[in-house]
């Protein structure tokens, strides 16, 4: 899930053919979840299973730089050999866009 929570509404790119980023002055609020299963009980497979849950704030300086900032917790489950294991990390980043 996301959306912009100041500014302008998001437009779309016919050159990409996605939505385009967002101008500058911009901020963004992005939700995910991701799920991945490598283990399959039935064929005797236990590669693991993964649950990221994360939240993302992204604001745009303009169309071509934006900071980020980013909060996400890993867990990792059923792995041959291992333990299961999670992860909290907070990460930013400067991002330029060519």
């Amino acid at each position: 899930m996301r959306g912009l929570i100041k500014e302008h509404a998001y437009q779309y790119s016919n050159n990409d053919g996605c939505i385009s980023t967002p101008e500058g002055g911009n901020m963004e609020l992005v939700a995910a979840y991701n799920y991945t299963d490598l283990s399959d009980h039935k064929a005797g497979i236990r590669g693991g299973r993964s649950n990221d849950w994360s939240l993302t704030y992204n604001y745009y300086i303009n169309k071509y730089v934006l900071v980020r900032v980013r909060g996400s917790y890993t867990r990792t489950t059923d792995r041959a050999g291992y333990d299961d294991n999670e992860v909290k990390i907070l990460e930013t980043r400067l991002q330029i866009k060519f």
